[in-house]
């Protein structure tokens, strides 16, 4: 069995035998998190010096990115040297962002040739690598050049597999779900519109009109703006 790789949530690394070999030192990670989010692709030296030590790189940095290299190898197989810089040769399977992507990808062609329950179980399945926040615990500019995308993404499949559960009846499921959803995300309108809507397929209409309040009075507090058409009811 090949190496695993998790960045939804922790940084995780498993070899083969699936025994936890995460490397621990801070600048370890870093670089191993610019391959990894460009596995297959080459990684410059600028973009990997930059990756994990910022702006002010020391005048060292070249010559101590080969020592940290060197010691991801010990670890962590398919680390070439290629000119310019260094490639993670990897199967996009065994990296769980990659295999996430992959996933909502066919749940949402699944959803486009109309199969509604197929679409939104592989959405859920999709949906159920995430461990956490996305590269938890890595700082910086990196974090936010992969992590802000990928949460992104998390949302909409999330939004988009609660979509295909109303469609499937299942509202009075979703409630609470949506509920958590909404007090994490408050300015998230689909999300609010979502939750109205399981409330009145559940027969809850008033809390549906108070839900509507709630959102109309945070999203003119926050946004100056009047909620659309999709959250003033099903």
């Amino acid at each position: 069995m090949s190496a695993r790789f998790g960045v939804l949530g922790p940084l995780l690394v498993l070899d083969g035998a699936g025994a936890e070999v995460t490397p621990g030192p801070a600048k370890h990670r870093a670089l191993l998190v610019a391959l990894l989010m460009s596995a297959g692709h080459t990684v410059t030296h600028d973009r990997l010096v930059a990756a994990v030590w910022g702006a002010e790189p020391p005048a060292s940095a070249a010559a101590v990115l080969r020592v940290y290299v060197s010691a991801l190898r010990k670890i962590v197989e398919g680390i070439r040297t290629v000119p310019g810089g260094y490639l993670l040769a990897v199967d996009p399977e065994e990296v769980d962002a990659l295999r996430f992507e992959r996933m909502v990808a066919n749940a949402r062609r699944a959803r486009a040739a109309g199969r509604v329950v197929e679409a939104a179980d592989a959405l859920a399945r999709a949906l159920g690598l995430w461990r956490g926040r996305a590269l938890d615990g890595i700082d910086g500019e990196l974090r936010r050049a992969h992590a802000v995308p990928l949460e992104e993404l998390r949302l909409a499949a999330l939004e988009e597999r609660i979509e295909l559960d109303l469609e499937l009846g299942r509202g009075a499921e979703l409630i609470g779900e949506l509920r958590a959803l909404v007090a994490a995300y408050p300015l998230r309108e689909r999300a609010w519109a979502q939750l109205m809507h399981a409330l009145t397929q559940a027969g809850r209409r008033s809390d549906a009109l108070t839900a509507y309040q709630e959102a109309r009075g945070t999203l003119v507090a926050e946004l100056g703006l009047e909620p659309g058409r999709a959250a003033r009811g099903p």
